[in-house]
């Protein structure tokens, strides 16, 4: 008998997925994958009031070309984990999800033993209200244990975006998914410490996780939860990550007063970074490693990826939290919504209405049957329509280029053809034009009206006032011909206008 786990970990505009398959008593690690999105998720489409407007709820205008955008990068990522899921079995297992690490929040209570624990989280919840503005309930909050008898308050501040996406692909999915776990990045990384390592309850450990848009530090004394360092903003592709980060650690070592770290635990995408050369001259006294998940089978997995398996130490973590869900060690937090559980779960009903419910259905069965089929071709036509519809965008917008481009081509065609006509027998119209000059010198009371070039011939107009000068003028070219001479009055004198033609050569 064996079970699936499908684990998805969003991070930024990366989604990394870990299938695990647990055979007899042994997991095995069936797949390790990543892709990125074309946005990161949390990102909502504008809301519209208006055809031609875009409206925030200070009145701000925004530019409908932006939303769309938008909106296309929202449908992008949509397609992008639908083709992801639909590589594997799905329907054979669970789905697991994370919080995204804006979305979650810690806060440390002393335990008052006086009170019960659900007084306890009562007071807790309406203490973090307070102070975060927010109107959590009590399946938003999950408190666990801390170090020397504190409590852990674990809290979720908004909805889960990665929830909503796979709600709205899972009809094209065409098979049952079941969503089992919605974790928190950083109990997910406390679980897999747990799970592979036994420490002494003296023993200080710092846990960095570099990821692609965020960074996490937080203390373990022994195998419980210390402190939490604030959440850095940056991820293993910022200018001296690293170094960053040891300074932080050293802040936290000098404000508490833990005196030397005997574990640096490395997770995440600290491996492309080479992490662990770094924070073991750091601290060359401790013990420095990336988390393992020793004992798992991954013979199945490219050498490419068990060499770089800390990068998946998240999902990991949740596919094992479904796989061995009586392991004493794993800290039970689960912030799937109590309404998603309720409806991937069967109806519960008393005798009579099962009886009164096997009744209806075989009333009514064909006319649900064929009533959800008509509704699956028409949410499949709906989509496929909607993938036709942006390829017609994106080929209009292809079409457009080309027609650009050619408007391009055409125009550079014509300067090329006019500088070869006002290129072409440069040095031949150079000389003619240099002796026009010098025989209209020569001549002398003799003027030039208008000369036309073209090929190899030449027509030219002018005036003189007398007419023997436009004989000598022509007399310095070989092949011409007089077109015409006429005398014009002009007060009372007489002007006289030719027009010559000839050949250049």
């Amino acid at each position: 008998m064996s079970k699936n786990v499908f684990s998805l970990f969003i991070d930024g505009n990366e989604v990394k997925f870990v299938w695990a398959k647990k055979i007899k008593d042994k997991i095995k690690l069936m797949s390790l994958e990543r892709a990125t999105l074309k946005s990161r998720i949390e990102e909502k489409e504008v809301v519209h009031h208006g055809e031609d407007s875009f409206e925030d709820t200070f009145g701000l205008q925004f530019d409908k070309n932006e939303s769309n955008e938008i909106q296309s990068k929202d449908n992008e990522n949509k397609n992008i984990f639908y083709n992801l899921l639909n590589k594997y079995p799905i329907e054979k297992g669970d789905i697991t999800v994370n919080l995204l690490e804006s979305n979650v929040g810690f806060i440390s209570f002393s335990n008052n033993l006086e009170k019960t624990r659900s007084k306890i989280k009562g007071n807790i919840i309406e203490e973090i209200n307070k102070i975060y503005t927010l109107n959590l309930k009590s399946e938003d909050v999950v408190l666990v244990p801390g170090n020397n008898g504190e409590l852990v308050a674990v809290f979720q501040m908004s909805e889960n975006p990665v929830l909503e996406v796979l709600n709205e692909i899972r009809p094209f999915l065409e098979r049952r998914i079941r969503i089992a776990l919605a974790e928190v990045n950083e109990i997910a990384l406390v679980n897999l410490i747990n799970r592979f390592y036994s420490f002494n309850e003296d023993e200080i450990s710092a846990v960095i996780y570099i990821g692609i848009d965020f960074s996490r530090i937080f203390f373990m004394k022994g195998n419980k939860i210390l402190s939490f360092v604030p959440i850095v903003n940056e991820g293993y592709g910022s200018d001296n990550i690293l170094s960053r980060l040891y300074g932080k650690i050293i802040l936290e070592r000098d404000e508490s007063s833990v005196l030397e770290f005997n574990n640096i635990l490395l997770a995440g995408e600290a491996i492309l970074i080479n992490g662990l050369d770094f924070f073991k001259e750091k601290f060359p006294e401790s013990t420095v490693e990336y988390i393992s998940s020793k004992g798992l089978d991954i013979s199945e997995l490219e050498k490419s990826d068990i060499d770089n398996l800390s990068v998946y130490s998240i999902p990991i973590s949740s596919a094992l939290k479904i796989l061995e869900p009586k392991n004493k060690q794993i800290i039970q937090t689960n912030f799937l919504p109590k309404k998603i559980k309720e409806q991937q779960k069967w109806f519960k009903i008393a005798w009579h209405g099962l009886i009164f419910l096997i009744a209806l259905c075989s009333a009514l069965l064909y006319f649900i049957g064929q009533y959800l089929v008509m509704e699956r071709r028409i949410s499949q036509v709906e989509y496929v329509t909607t993938l036709l519809d942006e390829q017609i965008v994106s080929g209009e917008s292809i079409l457009t280029k080309l027609n650009s481009i050619e408007k391009s081509i055409n125009h550079y065609e014509n300067n090329f053809v006019s500088y070869d006509s006002l290129t072409k027998n440069y040095d031949m119209v150079s000389v003619f034009l240099k002796n026009i000059s010098n025989n209209i010198k020569s001549t002398n009371l003799i003027w030039l009206n208008s000369l036309d070039v073209m090929k190899s011939g030449y027509s030219m107009k002018g005036e003189s006032i007398y007419k023997s000068r436009i004989p000598t003028f022509v007399s310095f070219y070989d092949d011409y011909v007089i077109n015409n001479v006429t005398g014009t009055k002009v007060r009372d004198k007489e002007i006289f206008q030719y027009e010559i033609t000839g050949n250049l050569k």
